[in-house]
C-alpha cells in the first residue's frame, strides 16, 4: 500500500554490548543509543550522543516548541521522565527512514502522588544524525494520559 516497509529493530536493555562511540558508529547506532539513554534514563549517556548543535522541534500538550544545544535537549528529556514512583518501558523501537532514523517508545509510570492515576505516554522522533552525533530530533508526543487502573 505504502511501499515496502523496514524491520524494526528493538533495542536489548539487558545486553552488556557496548554500542560504538560516534565517529565508529553508523546512523542507526547513534540512534539506538539515543534511545537507549531515553529509555534508561540515563541523561548523561543522552547528551554525549548530541551534536554540540543539536535541535530539537517538539510538538507535545500544549503546542509546539524548539530548542537548541545539547544541555536544553537534554534537560527537557530529564523534565518529562525524572521523577515519578515508577517508571516502566512498554515498548521501543528504531528503524531507518531514507536519510532519517525514527525512534519511538512509550513510557508507563506512576506519578509522584500515590493517590493520582498511573501515567503513559508515547513519543516518536525523527533523527538526522551527523559526524558529531544526533543534529536534528523532530518530535511529537501524546502528552501524559491517565492510563487504565
Amino acid at each position: 500500500m505504502f511501499g515496502s516497509r523496514r524491520a524494526r529493530r528493538t533495542i536489548d536493555m539487558n545486553t552488556s554490548t557496548p554500542l560504538p562511540a560516534h565517529e565508529d558508529a553508523t546512523d542507526q547506532a547513534v540512534s539506538d543509543r539515543f534511545t537507549t539513554a531515553i529509555i534508561t534514563r540515563d541523561y548523561a549517556a543522552l547528551n554525549a550522543t548530541l551534536s554540540p548543535e543539536v535541535r530539537l522541534r517538539a510538538l507535545v500538550l500544549p503546542g509546539p516548541f524548539e530548542l537548541t544545544g545539547p544541555a536544553a535537549v537534554t534537560a527537557q528529556f530529564e523534565q518529562w521522565f525524572a521523577g515519578g514512583r515508577s517508571f516502566h518501558v512498554i515498548g521501543h523501537s528504531t528503524a531507518e527512514v531514507g536519510s532519517r532514523v525514527h525512534a519511538e517508545w512509550t513510557i508507563a509510570r506512576s506519578p509522584d502522588s500515590p493517590s493520582a492515576a498511573p501515567l503513559t505516554a508515547q513519543q516518536h522522533a525523527f533523527l538526522t544524525v551527523g559526524g558529531d552525533g544526533v543534529e536534528t530530533i523532530d518530535l511529537v508526543c501524546s502528552g501524559w494520559q491517565e492510563a487504565p487502573r
